[in-house]
């Protein structure tokens, strides 16, 4: 094979993989609710270059915003003009350097353009990841953030190089700062990595990380603890009305609509959900099959392990937040389900 080959490909795929993703969005570029929430805060630091950012246009909440900035800190950097313009191009652009990154990894491992290509194609025509794409939020930048922690801290655990724990703890201190979602994934694939491998290095790497934000991000880095732990409380309380409508499901409006005939609809959209996240799991756990399959057959390539296990922990978070009752309130299970493509 020819490195003129190896970067054609690598270019083909990139380019390939943001199409994809954007396609849909050249009819409707507009569309996606989160997008304007992450306008809004990446105007006012570039604006006022402070945090906590103030955004006083929502009126059930407070002016300023304790959500991680990391993300809007990053849209920030570009001039306003450009990504009023090209803000629906950000989230596809991302995964495919998460692309990029599987494929370069793949070809690490298994010295073979083909299953490289066979493995990157399987990522670029993810269902979930061509969705999560499709408009503006944080869950693709955190879930490459992740993704680089996981694999320079395996890097630095087998090799000791000092270089990629530096790394390591950057980016873990950078995802702090940015996804909550994707802190709670890390939460726990550092819990199960200690207990499968019976070695605590993961929880030393995740203090040092912890010790830095604190250290760097004192009151403002407390206060993001403290919202993260506000929402989590909140659907503690309500994740049973996820999805109510505002009038026939209301408890002050039931009586007089039933009186007047009307139905109610209340559970509706609760009972299709889970159905829904019944099959994704369904299909999660054939993959995880085929996977154990792959490491039985191929279990001298390097790193496998170590992907088995991020899978597998990544499934097992997948269906603790669908259907635990203690655990359904880190959010919605499905949307993990974006942090386990890489390692399937």
């Amino acid at each position: 094979m020819s490195i003129f080959s190896f970067y054609l490909a690598g270019i083909i795929i990139f380019i390939g993989s943001i199409y994809l993703r954007s396609v849909a969005r050249l009819i409707n570029r507009n569309f996606g609710i989160d997008t304007w929430y992450y306008l809004l805060y990446a105007e006012d630091l570039r604006q006022h270059k402070r945090l906590p950012a103030s955004i006083p246009f929502y009126l059930l909440d407070k002016d300023k915003q304790f959500y991680p900035p990391g993300f809007p800190i990053f849209l920030s950097l570009f001039p306003k003009e450009l990504l009023l313009r090209y803000h629906w191009l950000i989230n596809p652009f991302i995964d495919s350097l998460q692309a990029l990154l599987l494929y370069v990894f793949t070809f690490s491992v298994t010295s073979d353009l083909t299953i490289s290509i066979f493995a990157v194609s399987l990522y670029v025509f993810s269902p979930i990841l061509i969705t999560q794409s499709s408009n503006l939020n944080s869950r693709m930048f955190g879930s490459l953030l992740l993704t680089v922690i996981l694999l320079s801290g395996y890097g630095f655990i087998t090799t000791n190089n000092i270089w990629l724990f530096v790394i390591c703890v950057l980016f873990g201190i950078i995802l702090s700062f940015s996804h909550k979602m994707t802190m709670q994934q890390l939460i726990f694939l550092v819990i199960g990595f200690c207990i499968a491998k019976l070695d605590f290095i993961y929880f030393f790497i995740f203090a040092v990380v912890l010790f830095f934000n604190f250290i760097l991000g004192r009151k403002f880095y407390l206060n993001i603890l403290r919202a993260h732990v506000e929402i989590v409380k909140f659907w503690s309380r309500n994740l049973p009305f996820l999805g109510a409508h505002q009038v026939y499901d209301s408890v002050l409006y039931k009586k007089s609509l039933k009186a007047n005939g009307m139905k109610c609809v209340q559970g509706l959209r609760g009972s299709r959900l889970y159905f829904n996240l019944e099959k994704v799991i369904i299909v999660s756990a054939f993959l995880v099959v085929i996977l154990l399959f792959l490491i039985s057959r191929h279990s001298s390539l390097k790193g496998v392990e170590m992907m088995f296990y991020w899978a597998f922990i990544n499934y097992f978070t997948i269906f603790s937040t669908s259907f635990l009752p203690g655990l359904k309130n880190l959010g919605e299970g499905h949307k993990y389900l974006s942090y386990g493509v890489f390692p399937l």
